[in-house]
């Protein structure tokens, strides 16, 4: 008699709470959910395009760590310096032109020793950022790491919830 009283009332449970999860809508958390995650991705996507760029001379002397090269490369980058730059590859293109015509002319008149080897590019980029990013590097960084997965996840949790298990779904329908 014990066990058949146990099971009713497991079934009673698992009833009631088929019932409080049918009834719930899910819905709206779940578009919550995909807003927030969409939201986020865009931010993402945005981010590279939200910085402006700028060269310095503080710049230059802390990219360009060797003497002779800072020397050869001053006057060429003297033009661009203080010049704003929209976006990273504007200011890579500047920076590639002045390089190559210093470098084609050493090249030209034979100056093998003063010729740059160097590639300055990638950490002359990296320091000259200025702007809503580089001031706002941690925000974004919970914005879109933290709180994206966080929108995609409670999308995908009440899909869970009310598709349930997978397999055929009879409802209790014979």
């Amino acid at each position: 008699m014990e066990p058949a009283v146990s099971r009713s009332k497991s079934s009673n449970q698992e009833k009631i709470f088929s019932v409080l999860s049918m009834k719930m809508n899910w819905k709206p958390l779940q578009y919550l959910g995909l807003s927030i995650f969409v939201l986020t991705f865009l931010l993402f996507i945005a981010t590279p395009f939200l910085g402006e760029y700028q060269i310095t001379d503080e710049v230059i002397s802390n990219v360009i760590s060797d003497e002779s090269h800072r020397e050869l490369l001053a006057p060429s980058l003297s033009e661009i310096s203080g010049e704003m730059f929209t976006n990273q590859h504007q200011l890579v293109q500047a920076y590639q032109q002045r390089f190559d015509v210093l470098n084609n002319a050493f090249k030209a008149d034979q100056a093998w020793d003063k010729v740059i080897y160097t590639d300055y590019t990638f950490q002359l980029v990296k320091q000259s950022s200025i702007g809503f990013v580089k001031e706002n590097a941690s925000l974004l960084f919970w914005l879109i790491f933290i709180l994206g997965p966080l929108g995609a996840v409670t999308y995908i949790l009440p899909q869970l919830k009310v598709l349930g298990p997978a397999g055929v779904k009879n409802n209790h329908i014979f």
